[in-house]
């Protein structure tokens, strides 16, 4: 993710949107805001917005909120595997950063964490997300530029193989005959597979054509998922 936030301000939201009142606090230096990163990389305990799709007894907690209900919420773990500072304006107290985060991060709740550290407050200013599953936002076109390439007829050169979504887990290249069985929903006997099998992994038939994912179950690599 980029996300610009504003030093100096409270939200009930987390973010601009929502009731934003000035702290009058007075702005930090940089040097301190980048000490203040250090300690929101790697595994760090986050307590979840009122503003989210969370539920509590049944009821969205976003729900909640727009009712003027708040409950308790745990912090939970989540991972922070890189936090870089690339823009501050000491002028109006907006931060730039550019974030690498697990999944279930609250880029907005990281963003008030911060200010709360900081001493004088920060709200969320604007949020996009550059990667998702390995494809980086240069590589995406608009819905409308994919209708002008799909009434051009150039459409196919755009479209990616879907096992170039699943790069992150390990590869195997299986036997015809595995193939086959593997193909028809059979599990296959590790022992008698090429090569050693750890986790999720993309199945592959002799002749390259993804079969797809497999895990290791029982002494066997089971059929995760076929495509």
């Amino acid at each position: 993710y980029t996300t610009t936030l504003r030093l100096g301000f409270v939200s009930d939201t987390q973010d601009i949107w929502g009731s934003v009142s000035a702290t009058g606090c007075a702005l930090p230096s940089l040097n301190e805001i980048k000490e203040a990163l250090a300690r929101f990389k790697g595994e760090i305990l986050q307590t979840p917005p009122m503003m989210s799709a969370l539920k509590h007894q049944g009821a969205r907690l976003y729900e909640l909120a727009r009712q003027g209900i708040e409950v308790e919420r745990s912090p939970r773990p989540v991972t922070v595997y890189s936090l870089e500072l690339t823009d501050y304006d000491d002028s109006t107290g907006e931060v730039t950063l550019d974030c690498h985060c697990s999944k279930g991060t609250y880029i907005r709740t990281l963003c008030a964490d911060l200010g709360e550290l900081l001493g004088c407050g920060g709200v969320m200013t604007s949020l996009r997300r550059t990667m998702a599953s390995g494809f980086a936002i240069g590589e995406c076109i608009t819905m409308e530029k994919a209708e002008e390439l799909y009434k051009s007829g150039d459409f196919e050169r755009f479209i990616k193989p879907i096992d170039t979504v699943f790069t992150c887990y390990g590869e195997i290249t299986v036997s015809q005959a595995q193939a086959v069985r593997f193909k028809n929903g059979g599990a296959l006997s590790l022992d008698r597979l090429k090569s050693r099998v750890d986790g999720i992994t993309r199945v592959y038939a002799p002749d390259g054509g993804f079969l797809g994912l497999g895990k290791p179950e029982n002494h066997q690599l089971a059929v995760l998922k076929l495509f």
